[in-house]
């Protein structure tokens, strides 16, 4: 699986290209996960830099290799690991996801967090369900959804997933019980 993943350039630039899976559905594309590691390396405390301090690496070897633009230098099997596990576990799981993107599938995590008020979680879960529908509105007003368009919808989608689990969590905490 890692040979297909970090060498499936060797193939043509194609195979980077979303293609549908079996169920016609497009799977994320390798520049989707890049661009994530690549935000979440810049959204990490103190940035490109502290990460590269932390992994070892010179600071422009970690960037070039995190720069959703460059083709020519891409992380390693191991990089990649070391660079996931520096990320919070909240990060973690999205890197990951996108990487099980790439084959069609997702990763599943459970979400703990809850609130203690019933009505807040019902309101954040509209509100982020909202930004969805704002985020494909946007993305369609020219009639092409880009991947810049598409990153932002699929986080907009995560976070309103991430809003139902809370409010799921909040309900079953109010009821006391773990159903």
């Amino acid at each position: 699986m890692a040979f297909i993943f970090f060498h499936v350039c060797q193939y043509g630039q194609a195979a980077a290209k979303a293609q549908p899976n079996q169920q016609g559905v497009s799977a994320v594309t390798l520049d989707d996960l890049y661009l994530t590691l690549h935000q979440a390396a810049r959204g990490h405390n103190g940035g490109i830099r502290a990460l590269a301090q932390r992994l070892g690496k010179r600071e422009k070897t970690l960037y070039s290799k995190l720069d959703p633009r460059d083709e020519t230098h891409e992380p390693a099997l191991g990089e990649f690991v070391a660079m996931v596990l520096c990320f919070s576990p909240e990060t973690q799981a999205e890197i990951l996801d996108r990487f099980a993107g790439i084959f069609g599938l997702g990763v599943g995590t459970r979400v703990q967090a809850y609130s203690d008020s019933l009505v807040r979680a019902v309101l954040r879960s509209v509100s982020e369900h909202a930004d969805v529908v704002r985020a494909v509105e946007l993305a369609l007003e020219d009639g092409v959804i880009d991947v810049a368009e598409r990153t932002l919808i699929l986080r907009e989608i995560s976070e309103a997933r991430r809003a139902l689990a809370v409010l799921e969590n909040s309900l079953d905490h109010q009821a006391g019980g773990d159903a």
